[in-house]
């Protein structure tokens, strides 16, 4: 408790003490504000993004089939087992997969990968771990829907986020099913460039999945609008000339 409190003391100090405060979510910067006391007309927003995919990217195991992708961290947060049940309710697709590719280390997995045999579909997960990036671009490129499923709790809701899987599934032209929270509407937009669900609910995931499954116009639609929108607002370029401007207007001050 003392070492916690006096970490934050010092985060407490640097906030006030700083000329700009640069936050990648507008719930980030509430957070700050509220519970932090920040001056809001210190925060600015700059979006996290992507870049775009190389032309030529690695092979995929031929015998893969079709899957839906989840990738990054396995944190609980995350909302995998959600996932995971979800998948469950779409058994009725016999050869469909569910790729994760996790940045972790293959023992942090051990857990979920249990909970998957429980629920009876071990064999319809395939598990990647610590890829190097043109492969796990290459996954991201070729799944009928990457899958952003994060739950409605503290770390997502009131202390904020910006997951980099959506831009980078936006980078690649991936149709994307995420959660309806509010730092995700900040990005995706219901039925335009994402298809959006309640969070922690399957049983919403798994319909939402269907949805885009069922229907490849609509799919391929959704993908290409989230394309353009990062084209437009996330590439990593548009944001540094955001980054430019303000470092340009502090050293003018």
């Amino acid at each position: 408790q003392k070492t916690r409190k006096k970490i934050q003391e010092m985060e407490r100090e640097a906030l006030h003490q700083s000329d700009q405060i640069i936050v990648p979510s507008e719930i980030i910067a509430d957070c700050l504000e509220r519970l932090h006391a920040v001056p809001r007309a210190k925060i600015a927003k700059i979006s996290n993004g992507a870049d775009p995919l190389p032309e030529v990217l690695p092979d995929l195991p031929a015998d893969l089939g079709d899957y839906i992708l989840y990738f990054g961290a396995l944190q609980a947060w995350q909302g995998i087992d959600v996932l995971l049940k979800a998948m469950r309710q779409l058994s009725d697709y016999e050869n469909l997969r569910l790729v994760i590719c996790s940045s972790n280390r293959p023992n942090i997995a051990k857990p979920l990968r249990k909970f998957a045999e429980q629920l009876g579909i071990g064999d319809r997960i395939v598990w990647e771990f610590q890829l190097p990036k043109p492969l796990l671009q290459a996954y991201i490129r070729s799944a009928l829907v990457s899958v952003c499923p994060l739950k409605d709790c503290e770390r997502n809701s009131v202390q904020g986020c910006s997951p980099i899987k959506i831009f980078e599934s936006m980078a690649a032209g991936a149709a994307i099913v995420a959660s309806d929270l509010p730092v995700v509407r900040e990005i995706l937009r219901h039925d335009d460039t994402a298809q959006l669900c309640r969070a922690d609910r399957p049983a919403e995931l798994a319909r939402a999945l269907r949805f885009l499954l069922d229907l490849p116009e609509e799919r391929k639609k959704i993908g290409e609008n989230a394309q353009r929108e990062w084209e437009k607002r996330y590439n990593w370029e548009a944001i540094r000339q955001q980054q430019r401007a303000i470092y340009a207007r502090l050293l003018s001050q």
